[in-house]
């Protein structure tokens, strides 16, 4: 039974290496993995929208379209665990189709016959035979050949000249290469290597740094405008702060991030000033008389508030308030026309009524209720976006980049290029092989025949390959 087991496990493990050991499959994979990438430029990812509440953003910002993008997890394409299998597919796939051809290749170069049979020099696509020749001919000929960085191997009067075997690995090389640009993609999955997220900082505000040890604080931020209301120049005077203390001042300007420990910090965007606090004052309709006051935090929110002996409680906020034929809608997440549905509650009411309370924009809603809720003061601010990028795995993928080019150059600028010579009743027959550009072979073994003073014209049969 375990000889049973055994055999089943071991036919599964080849079927698997079989698999990936094909070329169409790690085509097939490449293509997915690019489909993959373009469908998640569709939209922006999620690191790169101005909402922390991504299923509304893109509900409300692309529609059905986004909704449905972002059900499907394209909206975090890159480090779904699918691109990820994908990736690492590749990767085995590079790894197995690599094996399954460099060994053999590496076995028969090594297994290289000085002197093979005659008939097979002849078959060489360059092959010249020289008439009445002894072994100073052979010598004369490996001198010049070893001085062309060929390197020589000698049997008796039988040679093999051999030189840049390596570009024969080129292609696996650039494999390598491919497998440490996704080592460093794959990188991104360890916890604090990579970050890329925005931050939202208020003048006056301090943020801690999403992956990072450092905390950075908006002293000021300033924007200038075009005529045409375009922003043509705008940045954020921060301060880096580690265990509440200040360690460096810079302003972070489009282009010019700030750099801390490994940490960049772009000035990505801003939002248009919004409200912060709101004073508002609880008023008896038909009296006028005021009933107490409270004061609103639109960055914490609460359920209810205290005006005197009366408490107004919030029922549902819309930060970008909208009436429509179903009702009341917010068109973003953004607070551009913040508008609260509330009730009062206290002595004397048996039933509170809901109402709505407009922030800045009135509209003729008629409400049967016996209060009036009025801004009296409050606070607008400045909000600087962030862009936070980290990410230790660069220069692993640009150490594979470097491990690219290499392969690149092998297999597109050097050649294998190998010369056999040996001595047969008194004919010293020569053979060349080079794995591409063949005429490159043929010039410089004219160049050593010129050197030698050899006149024999040499030229690239058709045919003849191993």
């Amino acid at each position: 039974m375990n000889s049973v087991a055994a055999k089943r496990r071991r036919s599964i493990f080849e079927r698997l290496w079989d698999f990936f050991a094909s070329v169409r499959v790690a085509i097939v994979i490449i293509i997915l993995i690019a489909v993959s990438a373009i469908l998640g430029t569709i939209f922006p990812q999620e690191n790169f929208i101005p909402s922390g509440n991504p299923a509304a953003y893109y509900k409300l910002t692309y529609g059905t379209l986004g909704e449905i993008y972002y059900k499907l997890g394209f909206s975090h394409m890159y480090t779904s665990w699918w691109f990820v299998s994908l990736l690492l597919a590749l990767g085995v796939s590079l790894v197995i189709c690599s094996l399954e051809r460099v060994i053999p290749l590496y076995k028969s170069l090594q297994r290289q016959e000085v002197k093979p049979a005659l008939s097979v020099v002849q078959r060489k696509k360059i092959y010249v035979p020289l008439n009445e020749t002894d072994e100073t001919a052979v010598d004369r000929l490996v001198d010049q050949l070893a001085k062309k960085r060929y390197k020589i191997r000698r049997e008796g009067s039988a040679f093999l000249a051999e030189k840049m075997r390596i570009s024969r690995f080129g292609a696996y090389i650039l494999h390598i290469g491919l497998i440490i640009i996704i080592l460093g993609a794959l990188s991104r999955l360890i916890p604090g290597w990579y970050v890329s997220e925005n931050i939202w900082v208020e003048e006056g505000q301090t943020v801690q740094v999403p992956g990072a040890d450092f905390s950075v604080r908006n002293d000021e931020f300033k924007v200038e405008f075009y005529e045409d209301g375009r922003p043509s120049h705008f940045e954020t005077q921060a301060v880096i702060l580690e265990n509440g203390k200040e360690v460096l001042r810079k302003s972070i300007v489009v282009n010019h991030p700030l750099k801390y420990k490994g940490t960049l910090l772009f000035q990505a965007n801003f939002l248009p000033p919004a409200i912060k606090l709101l004073d508002v004052e609880l008023i008896e309709k038909n009296t006028g008389k005021k009933l107490g006051a409270f004061q609103i935090d639109f960055s914490n929110l609460q359920t209810e508030y205290k005006a005197g002996e009366f408490t107004v409680r919030a029922l549902d906020y819309f930060p970008d308030f909208d009436m429509t034929g179903e009702g009341p809608i917010t068109r973003s997440t953004e607070p551009n026309n913040p508008v609260l549905l509330v009730q009062v509650e206290g002595p004397g009411i048996e039933k509170p009524i809901p109402q709505f309370f407009f922030v800045f924009r009135q509209l003729d809603i008629e409400q049967h209720t016996g209060f009036d809720l009025a801004p009296v003061g409050g606070k607008m601010v400045e909000t600087t976006g962030l862009r936070v990028q980290k990410d230790n795995g660069i220069p692993i993928v640009y150490s594979g980049c470097a491990v690219v080019l290499a392969g690149l150059v092998l297999v597109f600028y050097f050649q294998h290029r190998r010369v056999w010579g040996q001595i047969h009743e008194g004919v010293l027959h020569i053979g060349a092989q080079t794995n591409k550009n063949w005429y490159g072979m043929r010039r410089e073994m004219e160049r050593v025949f010129r050197q030698l003073d050899w006149q024999q014209e040499i030229q690239v049969r058709q045919g003849g390959k191993e």
